[in-house]
Formats: C-alpha cells, structure tokens, sequence
C-alpha cells in the first residue's frame, strides 16, 4: 500500500476542518448583511413616507418593499424568521428583528412606528422574497403583505 493516498486524504481532511469555521462565519456574515440591507430600506421607506407625504383620513401614500430571506447554502446560513413590529410573541412598533439559523434573535430599532393589522408582529418566515407595503394613514405607517 503506498503512503501518498493516505497522506492526500489526511492533508485535504486537515484542510477542511481548519477552513470549516471560518466558512460558517463567511455564511453567517453575508445572510446578516442581506437581511440587514432589506431592513434598513424598509425602515427608509418608511421614513421617507413620514417626512414627504400628507396624512389623511383614508389610504394614503404607499411604497413597495421587497425584503428576502436567504436560503440555507455554501454562502449564506437560513434565515429563520424576519418579524416587523416587535419578536414573535411581543409587539413593539418601533422594532424589527429577525433570526438566523441556530443563532440568537437580533433587533433594530426604527425612528418610526410601524403598525400592523392586528397589533402582532408581521413574521415572514420561508426563504424567498416578501413583498410588503407600507402605507402611511392618520395614525402612521401601516405594513401588510403585498
């Protein structure tokens, strides 16, 4: 039996346990960053309604925000859940968060409120794209599923 079979497959299985972590950061890092740029549009979007728009009485002025939720892969880690309006289970109109998978629950605070239909926090969960729209009404900025 020669020795360079063994020693390739040693050195290649050396190579991967010592490049493994920093992968799974690499991942990590990059779904954060996706995830954190959607937010923050969303959370432009919503100022940008409050500052230049006129309150009224019925539907007013809206805007599109289109927030994705990246998938398990070589490049990005799942994101569990993105929830607009507080975590999962406690409301609060001037947070959104959001998880990544197995990691814990991060949060950004808004300058604005942002209301939802029933008072709960909007959770998107599923990989993919969610578009939602913002509409700005007497009492602030509403947020619904498109």
């Amino acid at each position: 039996m020669s020795v360079r079979p063994v020693l390739s497959v040693a050195l290649a299985l050396a190579l991967l346990a010592v490049t493994a972590p920093a992968l799974d950061d690499a991942r990590e890092h990059r779904s954060d960053q996706q995830v954190s740029t959607d937010l923050a549009r969303l959370e432009r979007a919503a100022n940008g309604l409050v500052a230049s728009e006129d309150r009224i009485s019925g539907p007013g002025a809206r805007r599109l925000v289109t927030v994705r939720l990246p998938d398990a892969a070589w490049t990005t880690r799942e994101v569990e859940w993105v929830a607009v309006g507080g975590v999962p289970g406690d409301p609060d109109s001037r947070l959104l968060s959001y998880r990544l998978a197995g990691g814990p629950v991060q949060q950004v605070r808004t300058g604005v409120a942002l209301h939802t239909a029933d008072g709960a926090p909007l959770v998107l969960d599923g990989s993919g794209s969610h578009r939602l729209v913002l509409t700005l009404a007497a009492d602030g900025v509403h947020v619904a599923r498109s």
